[in-house]
């Protein structure tokens, strides 16, 4: 139903260097499996086939379809294993662009997502969530898969800042209030 996901080297995505721009990328992370890989961005990750097992070295997150990834600048991650038809949709940002978009909004909603990164959509009960935040990957594609223009920073800063405030929706509302 979704995507051909393509095997992804780290050369041919660079993703070893922090992205000047958003970047939309699919993958099977097979890049992390050989040894752990410093992120110095923000990334957000959609499973949407198979399975996989992520590290960070201080936490393990059992990556399957519908379930979304979200870490700050700084993570380590590995991929400890993963199912052969396992495939990621994920979203990269810089720091600064991070800085910029969240810099209006609540940091007890950051806080929160800091502290669960992990969140399964299939077991909320509702596949709207799990439909919308495809869209936003979709938007992501759309808007991050060309070459830049003279409102890509503008269209970069109102996503993000737009995509957080969609996430903050989702949690508890004495969370973020």
């Amino acid at each position: 139903m979704y995507f051909c996901c393509r095997k992804v080297s780290i050369v041919e995505t660079g993703l070893l260097l922090p992205p000047s721009t958003i970047r939309y990328e699919e993958s099977n992370l097979g890049f992390l499996l050989a040894s752990p890989l410093y992120f110095d961005c923000g990334i957000q990750i959609i499973c949407v086939r198979g399975e996989g097992l992520l590290s960070t070295g201080a936490q393990q997150f059992q990556l399957h379809e519908m379930t979304e990834l979200i870490f700050w600048r700084g993570s380590i991650m590995q991929l400890i294993e993963a199912s052969d038809d396992f495939c990621v949709r994920m979203l990269l940002y810089p720091s600064r662009l991070f800085l910029q978009a969240a810099i209006s909004l609540d940091t007890t909603c950051f806080d929160y997502m800091k502290e669960f990164p992990l969140f399964d959509h299939g077991k909320s009960g509702s596949l709207q969530s799990w439909k919308n935040v495809n869209l936003w990957m979709d938007m992501g594609q759309m808007l991050f898969c060309q070459p830049p223009s003279v409102f890509t920073e503008q269209l970069e800063q109102n996503f993000l800042q737009s995509m957080f405030l969609w996430i903050f929706s989702l949690f508890p509302k004495s969370m973020c209030q």
